[in-house]
């Protein structure tokens, strides 16, 4: 990542956590993540906190962490589900 984009990533981070925002934790193996590196350029796990990979827990962004957030901050946002299309 560009040193230009690094601090406003922890800035969105930083008012993430503040505002109560929890990732989902994902159980996920070594062995899975090894396979993920070598067989994908774009799959890599050295960002996360070394407690949590070597105990097997990735901590990410996923849509159910998501609507948990914009649920619990009761701002007046709402989620709305689209079907798929057919």
């Amino acid at each position: 990542m560009p040193a230009s984009c690094r601090a406003p990533t922890r800035r969105a981070q930083a008012w993430l956590k503040l505002a109560g925002y929890q990732p989902s934790e994902l159980l996920i193996r070594a062995f899975k993540r090894l396979g993920g590196r070598l067989s994908k350029a774009n799959v890599a796990f050295d960002d996360h906190p070394t407690e949590l990979r070597y105990s097997k827990r990735i901590q990410t962004v996923t849509v159910d962490s998501l609507i948990r957030f914009v649920k619990a901050r009761d701002e007046g946002w709402q989620v709305i589900e689209l079907p798929a299309p057919r």
